[in-house]
């Protein structure tokens, strides 16, 4: 993803994204540095996605942008129990069964100020998150 992310920029000739690999829990960038940080289908596989979200705050500048789709994997009895056998045949793991609702209230009590959730449906329907780090421009 990494790789066709770049090609694009190229592509594009884009001069103000740059796409890098690193560890959602030590982000190898300054305080405050960032405008913005796409974490996408990630948050429920992490097993602590609290502290990839304190990692995301402390460098996204005020007012940085996180968009964070995310799939759910515990919107519904069906899925949550889905999701447990998919853990037990595949070495898939949904360590967080997130609804739409608790990834929302999880991103809130790390600080961030939600502008929008727009669920996806699907299998595992996906909650795409768009919040703000607040401080920024009014």
């Amino acid at each position: 993803m990494i790789d066709q992310l770049r090609a694009a920029i190229g592509q594009q000739r884009v001069d103000n994204v740059q796409a890098a690999v690193m560890s959602a829990y030590e982000l190898q960038v300054p305080d405050d540095s960032l405008d913005a940080i796409f974490c996408a289908n990630a948050l429920h596989v992490m097993e602590s996605p609290r502290r990839a979200l304190a990692e995301f705050m402390r460098t996204l500048k005020p007012g940085g942008r996180l968009v964070a789709p995310t799939f759910c994997h515990g919107i519904d009895l069906p899925r949550r129990l889905l999701s447990r056998l998919l853990s037990v045949v595949s070495p898939f793991v949904a360590h967080t069964k997130f609804s739409p609702e608790s990834l929302q209230d999880l991103v809130i009590a790390e600080g961030f100020a939600p502008r929008a959730l727009v669920v996806l449906r699907g299998r595992f329907p996906i909650a795409y998150l768009v919040a703000d780090k607040p401080g920024g421009p009014a």
